[in-house]
């Protein structure tokens, strides 16, 4: 997104488990001459840090609240007040503040606008989507409803329809078959390595599951909930785009 030679960053997980190298980040990746991975987010590995020697360092005011001196020891370091705004839900104004920061102020409202107008776009092409749409996160052992707060531009962005009811959360298959959404959007956390188990592989053989209004319309969709479900920008433009697709092709 920004335009910058050289990156070095934490990530929310050991970055085996992070989609770094996955197809959906390659273009951000692939535009960065050196990326360096310098712990996770709440464990920042200041050795490494101080090795990469930055010119500048982005800090949170409660992420990284116990070793802001000790950042700002290594570079000049803005500190980002996360009690300010949700800095999950908000992204696009911390869009707005990096770009700020960065002086590429154009460059991130541009993509706020291209995803506004995405979202605009996704809205009337879905015109035709009627009835109700469940967005489950789909786990090894377990399911999990997503509520309407949560994910705000798939429903209200998309101008989709949540099930009537306010139990996000965990369901079971019974739970899922008392909704009995029109369509359902599966979030899978193994996308990126389907030998991994899901709880959806049992529940596709019961006739529960092949009893659901989803089903028997084929009216079911997977995506990758891993990136779906995440906060952000990346993970935003990848679900706005896989929903207004899967949606088109009922």
């Amino acid at each position: 997104m920004f335009d910058l030679d050289s990156v070095a960053i934490t990530l929310p997980f050991t970055e085996e488990q992070s989609l770094l190298k996955s197809d959906i980040y390659k273009p951000y990746v692939e535009g960065i001459s050196n990326l360096e991975v310098v712990g996770e987010n709440t464990q920042v590995n200041l050795e490494a840090l101080l090795a990469y020697e930055p010119d500048l360092i982005i800090a949170g005011n409660v992420t990284n609240k116990d070793i802001l001196e000790q950042l700002d020891q290594i570079a000049p370091t803005v500190v980002v007040d996360e009690e300010k705004q949700d800095v999950f839900k908000e992204w696009r104004a911390v869009i707005t503040e990096f770009g700020q920061i960065l002086g590429q102020e154009d460059t991130a409202k541009a993509y706020t606008d291209d995803f506004e107008q995405k979202l605009v776009e996704g809205k009337n092409k879905l015109q035709s989507v009627e009835g109700s749409v469940a967005f489950l996160q789909i786990r090894e052992k377990q399911a999990y409803l997503q509520s309407a707060e949560y994910i705000t531009e798939y429903y209200e962005g998309l101008g989709l329809t949540p099930p009537a009811t306010e139990a996000a959360g965990e369901l079971t298959l019974e739970g899922i078959a008392k909704l009995d959404p029109d369509y359902l959007i599966l979030g899978y956390f193994n996308m990126e390595d389907s030998s991994l188990p899901a709880v959806t592989d049992e529940w596709e053989k019961s006739e529960v599951w092949k009893g659901l209004k989803a089903v028997k319309n084929g009216q079911v969709y997977k995506i990758n909930g891993q990136v779906a479900f995440g906060f952000g920008p990346v993970s935003k433009t990848y679900g706005v785009e896989t929903i207004i697709e899967s949606l088109q092709a009922k």
